[in-house]
């Protein structure tokens, strides 16, 4: 008579870890969720220069605030430096990429970037200090150019538009890191710090940062 077997005996149990096995990998999780945590800036956001991977699904993070921006002009030239010769001021160095909450990294979207120069003054009809890109396939884009004056009233600031073709276009404004623009930042009415760079290196002569824009998509 044949003996009737259930179905979970049928199943080959896995072998079980050893200590030393379970000590590693609870290390790794660990380690690999302080690294995240570490590395998600003041933004909120998930770490996404240089990763190609989807970001994680992480409840906390923000969108990026919009803002109305002034000097929106169509066909700026493609290009990723924005200076040209003799353009007077620090240098400044911002990488990061576009990022949809549900749908990751962004490639293909454009980014319009104009500002003003070191006096704090806007070029009103030409193509001095604006320039726009479209984000490689990981989502990445890479400005430089100078950092901006002070306009009257305002903080000193990038003025941004994303555009993601048939979705999003999001107008806002970046601004320097807190270290940096201070108390300009805190008088300026549009500012959030949401929209402040995050400071990578600074010296005498440049200003490195990043800011991943973040869409609701």
């Amino acid at each position: 008579m044949a003996t009737r077997r259930s179905a979970s005996s049928l199943l080959t149990s896995p072998p079980a870890l050893s200590r030393r096995q379970l000590l590693t990998q609870v290390t790794c999780a660990v380690t690999g969720l302080t690294l995240w945590r570490m590395r998600a800036d003041a933004q909120q956001l998930p770490p996404g220069v240089g990763v190609a991977a989807t970001p994680p699904c992480d409840p906390s993070t923000k969108p990026t605030p919009g803002r109305i921006v002034t000097g929106v002009r169509a066909n700026a030239p493609m290009r990723t430096t924005l200076t040209e010769a003799g353009e007077a001021g620090q240098s400044l160095v911002m990488t990061g990429a576009v990022i949809g909450l549900r749908c990751g990294y962004i490639a293909g979207a454009t980014i319009d970037v104009w500002h003003a120069n070191a006096a704090g003054v806007m070029d009103a009809s030409g193509t001095r200090l604006r320039g726009r890109q479209r984000t490689d396939t990981d989502g990445r884009y890479r400005v430089e150019t100078i950092v901006p004056g002070a306009a009257a009233g305002q903080a000193p600031h990038l003025n941004v538009r994303v555009t993601v073709p048939g979705k999003a276009t999001l107008d806002t404004k970046i601004f320097l890191p807190d270290s940096v623009g201070g108390a300009a930042n805190k008088l300026d009415k549009t500012f959030d710090p949401l929209l402040a760079m995050t400071l990578l290196d600074r010296t005498a002569r440049r200003l490195t940062t990043s800011f991943n824009v973040i869409l609701d998509l």
